[in-house]
């Protein structure tokens, strides 16, 4: 018997470790399989489905998939357990063996009906998440927009809202798995006495008497046990198979979503006659979601035809008609136009970008185009990466673009040179550096065609004048490589060059026109630069992709992976989050469970040991004890799914959000937003599910297996001498566990971060990676940062496997001690069979506490890391947060005293050098300078975005450290330069603070003429689609917004930049009439728009260099502000 107790268990232990070693294997590359097939039908989705629905399923939903996975052969496995049990126990019990069977399949037919109602709950709450996640990217993508306007606040609300949401459908979801958990495990409790009460009655007296002894009752219970423990398994992994099966369909359907159509491709009909093509295209009307984009003849000239034309965002609703376009080979096409007249919908209809079109697009160039979107895609790598993207490595032809976009000077002042970092979105850079880092990006990708959406419009007029001078000209880069450019702007002096102008007008078709060559102006910067010599890269050899030469790319900083500890201080954290009376409620509830769940076997023994026993009142009393342990059970676990999760999950979101809301704009601009997002969505999935099913298995095993230990050792009290010897082998096993298991669970988690990024990433610039032809250069990249994920999940999921095996073979060891105990010293055989019966189940609740406290310290981590982000994150100086509330300001005079300011708390790269400025209330004050000279920083500074190294900034007589950040921004009424348009309605856009009643917001509407746009969508109440605007009409709406505040400061970030004459002069006029009497500060690169204001501040390399009235600076024919002015009308 010994010998068989050893082999048993140690066959069991070898075995089980062989098997789940190879599961797991597989499991991860199953991991890998869906992760990859996400991202692979990511770069292929039609642009109008973009959406962050993709970073759901590659993290929640892979995540639940593997999880149901997990079990699959456990399942099978229960399920012939189940049979053999059966078949035992009717040969002990005879007829009382239907019993099992009964209630199992009832079970089944309950789990069944229950889970009728896991998809729909499920599918509601990944909504529900898929919503948050979307709406946390928005606001930290516009973060810098968001401070500037005063709505950290209601940002915050908004997403708290959502998250609140999210877990009310959650829960929905979890009662489901509470219902499920109490069905699995009623065989347990309900099975024992129904085939005791079956066989009681089938006994010849009706009494049972001196029929159920210890033998016969112990006997059963062990197969019982046997028989219930895989049945409660199975009924538990319904629920998971259900919720993997959903999630999985989820990824099939994106995976099977209407792909991108865009066919670019050559066909063999290419020399057919137009007639033909007129045909086709008559016929593709059929049919607004195709069209064919064919090779085309390059001997016609024509790099790029279209021929009856349509395009537009939504079905029947065109945004360009009648389009009959062909572009000219190696020349310079200008797209000009108002505002909303469709030059970025045409740009987007040259790349097969927009999802609604009719007639023929033929294209020349197979070998990609250099694409630059109107906002420019830049990744949170160095300068250097950006710019040379999916190309091969050429230093000589890099220094070459870079000189030819005047990025030289800016490496200049950067102290790392082109290996900055430019941070998220490039907010580490202006946005003349960000268009000027993709213009470049696109230059230095030889691509026979260029297309260039905006790309001036954060430029000064001596960059714009110098790069234009030096790619777009006669004699520009352009011309002597013979590629294709097609610039779209809404600024006509960009049509001197133009081979091509093609005039867009809302509503009417585009007019092509070919301006005849006026004579070039010659360039004249204000610092004499040098000619330099750009005819010798013009015979290079046009660069196709191949895989990028790493050699001489800087490295992106390795971050040391933190080593997140679990201490107490941590379980205190989460013990607060969650609340002390949840907290002991859930202590209580486990410890009352365990012990209903190991007493019946003691009272059953006090039955069978009982000579003068009577059967009705022990089985009354057994069936009593079990219908409260089930009862409790359900308490205990819709306490621990329920009440405890949404507790913590409100509480540890709230710390994050109100963290990264604080946090000071240095960080956020530098922090890969994928370490963010990874907080919110994989740390807040291992609060939500992780965590709370660590909990409850922790506690729940701990109280049964202390119970079980005091029972073992009531049959054998000399085993009982070795429990302590057991404890420190627990505990050192544990020790040595955690040691590498606390460095792995937090490098799984962080390495997850890249890949969060890498998808944003792709997100936000799917039509930049399509347009180069990159897509599988970065298929290929987030492979390695796949399998570089993969590593640390895959090692965590091994070493969790050794521990097993060593608790296994601990077990042996007890297992061997007991039963040789128990035959050496003949202890009581009823005590010895409920020692027996309780270590059948004590062997696998030892492992459980031991598997479940390591779960749970290796869940913790994302507890731990949101309490050290919390801790550690840099936050803004709200020094007056709980201070005097200062009114806003009555005058609006705004002065800057010896100010110095920077980036971070390093005195590097300073973004202002001891500026000393006065502006008087009521004035108007324009600033200018070259891109990079630090006119938004001017800005930003007065919404205390930068940290202030000396000086201080005074409004009316109060140090803007005198208000509270809130009080401050609400204060400023600011539009800033990358307008903030985020989802909801129209009404929750314009008046976020519902202030405002609807007449007001809709006279607000008709001031900048966009009242028949909203009424076309739905009203006020319609919902707002960021895309299908242009970035003029979110300027326009951002006014809109403005108008509806009324405050004594405007901050206006080059508000025009973007926009046509006329609608440049509509909102001039708007801002004259509206904000009369305000002080204005207007950041501008077109200087006729500060042209008539009081002052105007020439900026240069953090510094003030000129401050007068504009009109005296241009009598000064030596004066900056002058020669910036006359270079622009030159150009």
């Amino acid at each position: 018997m010994i010998l068989g107790a050893v082999v048993v268990y140690t066959g069991i232990a070898v075995a089980g470790s062989i098997y789940w070693q190879l599961h797991l294997r597989n499991l991860a590359k199953i991991r890998g399989l869906l992760v990859g097939a996400v991202y692979q039908k990511l770069t292929t989705v039609a642009t109008a489905q973009h959406e962050n629905a993709a970073v759901t399923l590659m993290s929640t939903d892979v995540e639940r998939v593997t999880q149901g996975l997990r079990v699959f052969h456990e399942a099978w496995a229960n399920v012939v357990e189940v049979g053999i049990a059966v078949w035992l126990l009717q040969r002990e019990l005879q007829t009382g063996s239907i019993a099992p069977v009964a209630i199992a399949i009832a079970c089944f037919l309950v789990t069944l009906c229950v889970n009728k109602f896991t998809m729909p709950r499920q599918n509601r709450w990944m909504e529900a998440l898929q919503a948050r996640i979307n709406r946390t990217v928005s606001v930290l993508s516009q973060i810098k927009s968001i401070k500037m306007i005063g709505l950290g606040e209601q940002s915050e609300k908004v997403l708290d809202a959502l998250r609140v949401k999210e877990l009310q459908f959650a829960n929905g979801f979890r009662m489901i798995m509470v219902l499920s958990f109490c069905i699995a495990f009623a065989p347990i409790f309900i099975v024992p006495v129904v085939c005791f009460a079956i066989y009681l009655s089938a006994s010849p007296n009706g009494s049972g008497d001196n029929t159920f002894d210890v033998a016969k009752a112990f006997t059963s219970l062990s197969l019982v046990v046997i028989l219930t423990q895989p049945l409660s398994s199975l009924f538990q992994y319904v629920p998971m198979f259900a919720g993997a099966a959903n999630c999985l369909q989820r990824i099939i359907d994106f995976i099977h979503s209407p792909p991108h159509r865009d066919r670019r491709e050559g066909k063999s009909d290419v020399t057919r006659e137009r007639g033909g093509r007129r045909d086709n295209a008559s016929g593709a009307e059929k049919s607004t979601a195709v069209v064919d984009i064919v090779g085309r003849n390059t001997t016609t000239g024509d790099v790029l035809s279209i021929y009856d034309g349509a395009f537009g965002w939504s079905e029947n609703q065109w945004d360009l008609h009648n389009v009959n376009i062909s572009i000219p080979k190696s020349q310079l096409t200008v797209i000009t136009g108002p505002v909303a007249s469709g030059k970025s919908t045409l740009c987007k209809a040259f790349l097969g970008e927009v999802p609604y079109v009719k007639g023929i697009v033929e294209i020349s160039s197979g070998a990609g185009i250099g694409f630059c979107d109107q906002t420019p895609y830049l990744t949170n790598t160095t300068i250097y990466e950006n710019i040379i993207g999916g190309s091969v490595v050429d230093n000589a032809w890099y220094k070459t673009v870079v000189r030819a976009v005047d990025l030289e000077t800016d490496f200049e002042r950067l102290s790392s040179g082109d290996r900055t970092y430019v941070g998220n979105n490039g907010d580490a850079l202006s946005t003349g550096q960000k268009q000027r880092v993709a213009i470049a990006r696109a230059v230095y990708a030889r691509t026979p065609l260029i297309i260039l959406d905006d790309v001036f419009s954060g430029m000064d007029n001596v960059t714009k004048a110098y790069i234009y001078e030096r790619l777009l000209s006669p004699g520009g880069l352009l011309r002597h490589l013979e590629m294709t450019a097609i610039l779209a702007c809404s600024d006509q002096d960009m049509c001197l060059a133009a081979d091509l102008v093609v005039d867009l007008a809302p509503g009417e078709p585009p007019v092509s026109s070919h301006p005849g060559r006026r004579e070039q102006p010659k360039y004249h910067p204000m610092d004499e630069r040098k000619e330099d010599n750009i005819s010798d890269t013009a015979d290079s050899p046009a660069t196709t992709y191949t895989e990028r030469d790493q050699s001489t790319a800087t490295p992106a900083p390795q971050k040391q992976a933190s080593k997140t500890p679990s201490d107490w201080a941590t379980y205190g954290y989460f013990a607060r989050a969650v609340g002390s009376p949840n907290t002991a409620l859930l202590i209580f509830l486990g410890g009352v469970f365990g012990t209903l769940y190991t007493f019946p076997s003691v009272w059953l023994n006090w039955w069978t040991t009982d000579p003068t026993a009577r059967d009705s009142f022990y089985l009354g009393i057994y069936a009593l004890l079990q219908a409260t342990g089930l009862i409790c059970w359900f308490l205990f676990t819709r306490h621990c799914l329920t009440t405890v999760v949404s507790r913590s999950g409100k509480k540890l979101h709230n710390s994050l959000l109100s963290t990264v809301m604080s946090a000071s704009f240095s960080y956020l601009s530098t922090k890969d937003s994928g370490t963010i997002i990874n907080r919110f969505s994989q740390d807040l999935q291992s609060v939500d599910g992780e965590l709370p099913a660590a909990l409850l298995n922790t506690v729940a095993t701990t109280f049964i297996a202390l119970a079980q230990v005091a029972l073992v050792a009531t049959a054998s009290p000399w085993l009982a001498i070795s429990y302590p010897l057991l404890v420190l082998v627990f505990y050192g096993i544990q020790r040595f566990y955690l040691r590498t298991s606390q460095q792995l669970r937090p490098l799984d988690l962080e390495l997850k971060s890249p890949l969060y990024t890498h998808f944003l990433d792709t997100l936000r610039g799917i039509t930049t990676v399509r347009a180069f032809g990159w897509s599988q250069h970065y298929v290929e990249r987030n492979q390695q940062l796949l399998d570089a994920s993969q590593r640390p999940n895959y090692l965590l999921q091994m070493i969790q496997q050794w521990l097993s095996l060593v608790l296994n073979m601990v077990v042996v060891v007890i297992v061997t001690l007991l039963v040789t105990l128990s035959l050496k010293l003949r202890s009581s055989l009823g005590l010895t069979a409920v020692a027996l019966v309780n270590l059948m189940s004590l062997s696998q609740m030892l492992r459980s506490v031991v598997i479940g406290w390591t779960l749970m310290e290796t869940s913790i981590t994302a507890v731990a890391r949101i309490k050290e982000f919390e801790q550690t994150t840099p936050r803004e100086n709200d020094s007056n947060s709980d201070g005097v509330i200062i009114r806003e300001p009555d005058s609006g005079r705004i002065e800057y005293k010896n100010l110095t300011v920077s980036y971070g708390l390093s005195n590097e790269n300073l973004a202002l050098k001891n500026v000393n400025l006065v502006i008087e209330a009521g004035q108007k004050v324009g600033i200018c300078g070259r891109s990079g000279s630090g006119k938004s920083s001017l800005v930003a500074s007065l919404f205390r975005l930068l940290d202030v190294r000396r000086g201080k900034i005074v409004i009316d007589t109060n140090d803007i450290k005198d208000y509270s950040l809130s009080n401050l921004r609400s204060s400023i009424n600011a539009i800033p330069q990358d307008p903030f348009v985020t989802g909801g309605t129209f009404r929750e856009v314009l008046d976020p603070y519902g202030a405002s009643p609807d007449h007001a917001i809709e006279e607000a509407l008709r001031k900048i003429k966009l009242i028949e746009h909203v009424q076309d969508h739905g009203g006020l109440g319609g919902s707002v689609k960021p895309e299908s605007l242009s970035q003029g009409q979110k300027q326009l709406l951002s006014l809109a917004r403005a108008i509806l505040r009324r405050c004594r400061i405007v901050v206006l970030d080059e508000v025009t930049s973007s926009l046509d004459l006329e609608t440049e002069q509509l909102i001039w006029g708007v801002l004259q009439e509206e904000f009369r009497g305000c002080t204005i500060i207007a950041v501008a690169h077109r200087l006729e728009t500060i042209v008539g204001f009081d002052r105007v501040a020439v900026m240069d390399e953090g510094n003030i260099i000129e401050f007068d009235d504009p009109r005296v600076l241009l009598e000064d024919a030596n004066s900056a502000f002058s020669k910036m002015r006359r270079t622009g009308k030159a150009h």
